[in-house]
């Protein structure tokens, strides 16, 4: 299948390959190897439909890892050492550093009993994800922080939640995005009063990922969207005349919610006021490729909360100057086969995505199918993954 509109790549999507069944909202890391790993939630409920939640961190799913040995063909569950209990082992941010040790951290942090510092979960994964060591604690020092993120549904799942981006600066200084709450910033999610709306910020680790402290904070700003900012995605350009500026994209609502940015060309030190970008939907995720150019994919969601029916989409846009401007959204077609997920359009998939670039010209997205209610005949789960042949052309014929 083809999408070609003028001034965007062309891209040709493969047939969809099932990662996980019972699993959704992706997020892949890959080796230097070329070795990969997903990692995804399986929702449990109880016998009246209802979500189970853990005492931990008050979140429901349990994690899913799996790797793929090759390029996404076939994947296998990974065999960890973790506590495999409700929101446990859910790993979202991780990076490769240059002797082949794989960080891999727990979205979410716990509070310690000194206010200010909090307790993430590290494994360190070597030989293409075969030998997975940990968990080991990584203390994070975020002075202004409290306690209680209120994510998943107004739900206290600890600390802040590390979200998706670490990079390495030509220091050896590690940086990554986390999203959370501060003291006084007390204004209640707009469609949900019990959360209040978080910030993004970022942590730097002068020790290769074991210890943390804050850095800087991103976005802060309680009039923007439904939860303010979070879901922080993040890339440092390493080609082009905007070499070495880090750039931020970050969700800021459920629904309908504008993407926003943000740019530092310091280091993460300080960040340019955020901006909004031409699109709407969760979990943005941003990737640099081999040739300079950016790739970001997103999902929407798009609707009126007490009307059923929310278009759906996944959705990719490419920036060939670092950042600054970005190509129309093209849109990921839907392949699943699934009995009946299409006769609901709330069911159709989570709208998270993860991206990234497996050779020169060539692309995985992984994605999800289905919701994260009750599942049925009607509302199949699984995680899948395609892999997109980029075809870059500025411009040309529609087709």
């Amino acid at each position: 299948m083809n999408v070609f509109k003028r001034g965007v790549p062309m891209l040709k999507f493969s047939a969809e390959t099932i990662v996980a069944a019972s699993a959704m909202q992706p997020c892949m890391f890959r080796a230097a190897s070329g070795d990969l790993l997903a990692c995804g939630v399986c929702w449990h409920y109880q016998n009246d439909g209802k979500l189970i939640y853990g005492e931990k961190y008050r979140y429901p799913g349990m994690a899913r890892w799996l790797v793929s040995h090759d390029q996404g063909n076939s994947w296998q569950e990974v065999q960890y050492v973790g506590e495999t209990g409700h929101g446990q082992d859910v790993v979202v941010s991780g990076i490769e550093l240059p002797d082949g040790r794989y960080l891999l951290y727990e979205m979410y942090t716990l509070p310690t009993d000194k206010a200010g510092h909090f307790m993430a979960r590290l494994w360190i994964a070597q030989n293409g994800f075969r030998n997975i060591e940990g968990p080991i604690g990584a203390p994070i020092s975020v002075p202004e922080a409290v306690p209680n993120c209120d994510d998943n549904g107004g739900q206290n799942v600890g600390g802040p939640c590390l979200w998706r981006s670490i990079v390495q600066l030509p220091s050896g200084d590690l940086l990554a995005t986390a999203y959370g709450r501060f003291r006084g910033d007390d204004t209640p999610v707009d469609h949900m009063p019990s959360s209040k709306k978080c910030r993004c910020f970022l942590i730097i680790s002068r020790d290769e990922g074991h210890s943390w402290k804050y850095l800087s904070t991103i976005a802060v700003d309680p009039t923007v969207g439904e939860e303010g900012f979070n879901e922080t995605t993040m890339v440092r350009v390493n080609h082009g005349v905007n070499t070495g500026r880090l750039l931020c994209h970050m969700r800021t609502g459920s629904l309908g919610g504008v993407i926003y940015r943000a740019m530092s060309k310091d280091d993460g030190k300080t960040w340019s006021t955020p901006e909004p970008l031409d699109a709407r939907g969760v979990d943005p995720c941003l990737t640099e490729l081999s040739d300079g150019t950016l790739a970001f994919s997103f999902g929407t969601r798009l609707g009126d909360r007490k009307v059923s029916g929310w278009k759906h989409g996944n959705k990719i846009m490419f920036s060939h100057d670092g950042g600054d401007t970005w190509s129309e959204p093209i849109e990921v077609p839907y392949q699943s086969k699934a009995p009946g997920v299409y006769q609901n359009p709330c069911y159709l998939d989570t709208s998270y995505t993860s991206l990234l670039e497996l050779a020169p010209g060539k692309l995985l997205l992984a994605y999800d199918i289905g919701s994260t209610g009750k599942r049925g005949p009607l509302n199949p789960n699984y995680m899948a993954c395609c892999k997109i042949d980029v075809e870059m052309r500025q411009t040309g014929s529609l087709t």
